[in-house]
């Protein structure tokens, strides 16, 4: 019982909720309203006009039992007069007729009154106070009306109509008086009060019909050009999003239900238009990603996998791509993988491009691919992060026998015209008779023009203009450490320094002591990992304001101590 009277509460919320209810409600209400002050004000003018009415039909009975019973008043008949008074009390509607002289009633059709005095409700009723407005005063001749309660209790109309002196009575009468007495009739009012209230409730039905075919138009017009239309549209729309764009609604109205149908049709068109457009540019991508030799890898930025490419699915050697989406992407990075994630489990977003980041791959069967990698991040329009986007290309570098003077001769000469622009100049000291190396020339390139251009961001800041210390200090010599040669080079430079709180950390990715919106932070940590790559090792001295060296060494491609060369000593 409670769960029935639940839907149906439920069910009646709902359906003030619907247009046509609210419509409804209003239109009728304002009808109701409007019907009510017109049936008050037309009720009012029907009682009027039944009382005038009422009235009239007293005047003209009071008249004729005036006329009808002056002949028994001049010849003094006064049993005559009695029966025809009598007589015509006995008709319908008729309560009372009699014959008031001197407060004192002297004929009546009610035989038990006969000379009594006009009792209290008389007097204060209206049937004394026309004649006697104030005891005392003289009497005026004037008819008048009375609406009053009987002793019953029924609604009645008294007539006092004044009976004059005339010059046949005065000779019973005399001259003094100019009115005799009172003629009072007192009908009754019980059919006009049931001719209002039956007006009344033909009113309240009529109201109440009204309101009932205003809002059954109202509901039939609402369900056939409104509601009709509205689930049209409705299905429509779920029609296609389900991808039915061939879908037309029927717009036969010319109104404006019909152009929102026809518009909506127009919008189909454009939405096939572009859908078209759209598959097109999504196959033209698809193809493009999937032709890449490259590896793509798109990543959301708690680091969960979310796309990759066929490229990458071939080099890993994963059969389909439901195997690596969802995964963490630490499943795909064999070393340094703990290089994209921060503190809270998100991955350390760079602000910039991440370019020739050397890391590692790692396969399905577990065996490690060198990359490298290059990253950006998508953002949306307020600059939240969507995605990261990972491409790479195996590095097929191999390890070669370099001269590393022709190595840093290669970078300084790419830095060449930044730097003459600058007005910074490049001091070499290269030891003479040093020997080669085995190294990846690009990746040690990238190191190098990295530490030319800290040491160039250094000096700038420092020296805004042109000045002559405005200068970089490389020296190339060989060292021997732990019993085995290496090469020593030293990057140097007289530019704003690091804080000594900075050192330890100068080495960590994306850490950045440049106040700058560009850059990634990532420079000298993937320098570092080069160095570690290549089993040298990489080392920072400085002293704030003043200078900052940076430090490599590199294993050289054999020992210097059985060749007999003469070399520096640690």
């Amino acid at each position: 019982m409670y769960k029935k009277l639940s839907q149906l509460i439920a069910s009646l919320i709902s359906v003030t909720k619907w247009l046509a209810f609210k419509l409804i409600l209003c239109i009728g209400l304002i009808l109701v309203i409007w019907l009510i002050i017109f049936m008050h004000f037309k009720n009012c003018s029907d009682r009027n006009m039944m009382i005038d009415q009422m009235k009239e039909e007293a005047y003209r009975l009071s008249d004729i039992i005036k006329r009808g019973t002056r002949y028994d008043m001049l010849h003094a008949r006064s049993d005559d007069l009695q029966k025809t008074i009598e007589d015509i009390g006995k008709q319908e509607d008729v309560r009372k007729v009699r014959i008031i002289e001197e407060w004192r009633i002297k004929r009546s059709s009610y035989k038990k009154e006969i000379g009594m005095a006009v009792n209290k409700v008389d007097r204060e009723g209206g049937t004394c106070c026309e004649c006697h407005l104030i005891e005392g005063q003289k009497p005026v001749s004037a008819s008048f009306y009375r609406f009053f309660m009987s002793e019953e209790g029924e609604p009645v109309l008294g007539f006092v109509n004044p009976i004059y002196n005339e010059k046949d009575c005065q000779t019973c009468h005399g001259i003094e008086k100019k009115i005799l007495g009172v003629l009072d009739v007192v009908l009754s009012m019980e059919k006009v009060h049931k001719k209002v209230m039956v007006n009344q409730k033909y009113s309240l039905i009529f109201i109440l019909i009204s309101f009932l075919l205003v809002a059954f138009t109202i509901g039939i017009f609402i369900m056939r050009f409104v509601n009709k239309p509205i689930k049209q549209l409705s299905n429509g729309m779920r029609r296609i999003t389900q991808g039915e764009l061939d879908y037309k609604i029927p717009s036969p109205t010319q109104d404006e239900i019909g152009e929102l149908a026809r518009s909506f049709n127009r919008m189909t068109v454009d939405l096939r238009t572009y859908e078209g457009r759209l598959i097109h540019a999504k196959e033209y991508i698809d193809n493009i990603i999937k032709s890449m030799a490259d590896t793509l890898i798109v990543v959301n930025p708690s680091g969960t996998i979310k796309m990759v490419n066929q490229a990458t699915l071939n080099l890993l050697k994963y059969e389909s791509e439901e195997e690596l989406v969802g995964q963490p992407m630490e499943k795909i990075f064999a070393k340094y993988a703990s290089f994209f994630k921060g503190s809270d489990s998100y991955i350390r977003i760079p602000r910039a491009l991440i370019k020739n980041y050397d890391t590692v791959y790692l396969t399905k069967q577990g065996i490690e691919i060198p990359i490298n990698l290059s990253a950006s991040t998508m953002r949306d329009k307020e600059g939240n992060t969507l995605a990261i986007v990972f491409v790479a290309r195996v590095d097929k570098q191999e390890y070669t026998s370099y001269m590393i003077t022709g190595i840093i001769n290669t970078s300084i000469a790419l830095m060449e015209d930044l730097l003459v622009k600058d007005g910074i100049k490049i001091q070499t000291s290269y030891e003479p008779g040093l020997p080669k190396i085995k190294a990846k020339a690009g990746h040690l390139e990238q190191v190098f023009i990295n530490l030319i251009i800290n040491a160039q961001d250094a000096l700038n800041k420092k020296y805004p203009q042109q000045d002559k210390n405005k200068m970089i200090k490389i020296v190339v010599k060989a060292i021997e450490r732990d019993g085995s040669a290496y090469i020593r080079i030293l990057f140097s430079d007289n530019g704003i320094g690091i804080d000594k709180k900075h050192l330890d950390n100068i080495f960590d990715p994306f850490f950045k002591t440049k106040k700058m919106v560009n850059g990634t932070g990532l420079g000298l940590s993937i320098s570092s990992w080069i160095v570690n790559d290549h089993k040298g090792r990489i080392e920072v001295m400085s002293q704030k304001g003043r200078q900052t060296t940076f430090i490599i060494d590199l294993p050289a491609e054999m020992s210097m101590i059985q060749t007999g060369q003469k070399i520096s000593v640690m």
